[in-house]
């Protein structure tokens, strides 16, 4: 704590002297930047973004060998579709949690539009995050009982260790139906924040299987505070936790299957539909 309080006031003298809120802002983003964190930024009070830091890692999604594997495709909003396999495995890919309530209304709806199918493919790789209860509210259409799936914890001080008893964030059930059969999530570093508290959501389901790669492991919760300038800075508030208690920063909700990105095809959706086929087996005999 003293070494951070040391580093900051290196940066205090070039902040006191500057003379506009981007002035400042330039002083003060080396000290925001040494956080690596993605929900630290400022804005400017004309309503310039600037970012401190940036998600690390690839999509592991190869978008257009997607499309080509899917029909009876339903675009819902700018970043939701539902679609089926040729084996008639439903597909639903959620790409952010932010958006119209309609639009997630809609999404619902279409996706028991495919409980009917063999199984179901949940494809949260470029799920940037938004609002929690969303995802909470679809991963409950999957889940048979109440179930813990995140901790955290929060500051209650200004000390480097204040930190808050740790709370827990449990997944309901839902009461428009549930779906019983197999269910394949698909993950990824571009899962960042409130997706991978869907994604851990998934994780909590004995019945899902995560396929892919580690999430971002990026999962703020941030506020913002305006500064006597009119700069903006939003800033994460809390540490988010994994079931176990491990830190879900730096690490991210891992998958029960490790597939790799090579090539053209999409090796983590090749890899969910032989899982969904092996389960059709599994059944039949």
């Amino acid at each position: 704590a003293e070494n951070a309080t040391a580093y900051g006031a290196n940066f205090r003298a070039a902040a006191e002297a500057a003379e506009s809120p981007a002035a400042f802002a330039e002083a003060v983003r080396p000290l925001l930047t040494s956080l690596e964190d993605l929900h630290v930024w400022m804005t400017l009070p004309d309503g310039t973004f600037i970012g401190t830091s940036h998600s690390q890692g690839d999509a592991n999604i190869n978008v257009r060998q997607t499309m080509a594997l899917l029909h009876e495709v339903q675009k819902i909003g700018k970043n939701a579709l539902v679609g089926r396999t040729a084996e008639g495995f439903g597909y639903v890919l959620i790409g952010s949690l932010h958006g119209p309530q309609q639009e997630f209304d809609e999404l619902q709806t279409a996706i028991r539009g495919l409980f009917d199918a063999p199984g179901i493919i949940v494809d949260l790789r470029l799920n940037g995050g938004g609002e929690e209860r969303r995802g909470q509210r679809i991963a409950a259409l999957f889940n048979d009982k109440r179930r813990l799936y995140a901790r955290q914890q929060v500051r209650t001080g200004a000390a480097h260790d204040d930190l808050g008893i740790v709370g827990e964030r449990y997944l309901g059930t839902s009461e428009e139906g549930r779906y019983d059969g197999p269910v394949v999530g698909l993950i990824g570093p571009r899962c960042i924040s409130s997706g991978e508290g869907f994604a851990a959501m998934l994780a909590a389901i004995p019945r899902v299987r995560l396929v892919g790669l580690p999430t971002q492991g990026a999962s703020g919760n941030p506020a913002v505070v305006t500064l006597p300038n009119g700069l903006s800075v939003d800033y994460s508030t809390w540490i988010s936790l994994l079931p176990d208690g491990s830190v879900l920063e730096g690490r991210g909700v891992p998958p029960d299957v490790r597939v790799e990105q090579t090539g053209s095809t999409d090796a983590a959706l090749d890899a969910a539909i032989e899982l969904l086929r092996n389960s059709q087996s599994d059944e039949n005999q």
